[in-house]
């Protein structure tokens, strides 16, 4: 039986073939692949149906398209059907350099109460040019050292370079359900990160930035923009929910470390926030003002309200 399963949610064609071979070609044989089309208009299956030649690839499709209404519905699914020891949540156009299982079985050999494993990744255009590179992490932190990592300088979040203990997601229910999906893998992987998660010295995984995601800001609009608000809103209060179950060591450092955490935390939210306030109407505004003014996000609340009336005025 395989130890591994690369989930694969398709939808887009452009870079596909890409993306699957670079799952066929590991050096590391033992795992399998589901690839699953979310009723995709285009032609994916002269894509996909070559690699189902290899007996470790399988296919299936969706009836409607789930991404449409809830994408996290589509991997949650995907998910269910998974039976191996870990999984991979990939995607339909990002790159696994070669030797990205060989890596991960190292670690998951060598930390075998860890839930989540991460590989260093970088960011690549649609030409495949490398425009950023991840930042170096310990190969092993506790999870108050893991969401700190999340505020290095560099620091590259996505969701298909991390490792999955199968057991242990489906145990807290799958992923984390958010609009658009948006935050929702850096919640589940903050969830995963109980404990402790395992690092890559090396770069083994290639995120694309291509303009055809919904991580790509050239696809923005007011009504993508308003639900990526109010899912960095369901965020917000899901981590801080998460920062009270948090058990930490009674040292001065482990006690500094998580209160620069939850500092961190709430300095990016505040900002995210705010950018994301210019799409909401006066009303929606006034009660986010209100309600983020008094939980000490908001230090400086005339630039806000001169962003967001600005924006309007420009709009």
């Amino acid at each position: 039986m395989a130890k591994y399963t690369f989930l694969i949610p398709a939808y887009k064609a452009e870079f596909l073939h890409e993306a699957l071979s670079s799952i066929q070609n590991q050096m590391y044989k033992n795992f399998s692949v589901i690839i699953s089309n979310d009723k995709s208009p285009q032609d994916l299956q002269s894509i996909i149906f070559p690699f189902l030649s290899d007996e470790r690839f399988s296919y299936r499709e969706n009836t409607t398209n789930m991404g449409r209404n809830n994408l996290v519905s589509h991997w949650n699914l995907l998910v269910d059907l998974c039976n191996t020891e870990y999984l991979i949540m990939g995607s339909d156009d990002d790159v696994y350099d070669v030797h990205f299982l060989e890596e991960i079985e190292k670690l998951t050999s060598k930390y075998p109460q860890v839930n989540l494993f991460h590989a260093r990744a970088k960011c690549i255009n649609d030409k495949g040019i490398t425009f950023k590179k991840d930042a170096l992490y310990y190969e092993y932190v506790s999870q108050i050292d893991y969401l700190e990592q999340l505020d290095y300088y560099l620091h590259i979040e996505c969701m298909a370079n991390y490792v999955f203990k199968t057991s242990e997601l489906k145990k807290v229910g799958g992923f984390v359900n958010f609009p658009l999906a948006w935050s929702s893998d850096t919640a589940t992987t903050n969830l995963l990160s109980s404990n402790g998660v395992a690092n890559t010295k090396d770069i083994l995984f290639s995120f694309r930035m291509s303009g055809i995601n919904i991580s790509s800001i050239e696809k923005e609009n007011k009504e993508i923009a308003k639900k990526k608000f109010y899912a960095y809103c369901m965020y917000d209060k899901y981590m801080i929910n998460l920062f009270k179950t948090i058990t930490i060591e009674e040292t001065l450092l482990a006690k500094e470390t998580y209160n620069r955490v939850i500092k961190q935390h709430k300095h990016r939210i505040s900002g995210l926030i705010a950018c994301y306030s210019s799409v909401l109407s006066l009303k929606e505004f006034i009660n986010y003002f209100f309600i983020y003014k008094k939980k000490g996000y908001i230090n400086s609340s005339f630039i806000i309200i001169k962003k967001w009336i600005f924006s309007k005025l420009f709009s």
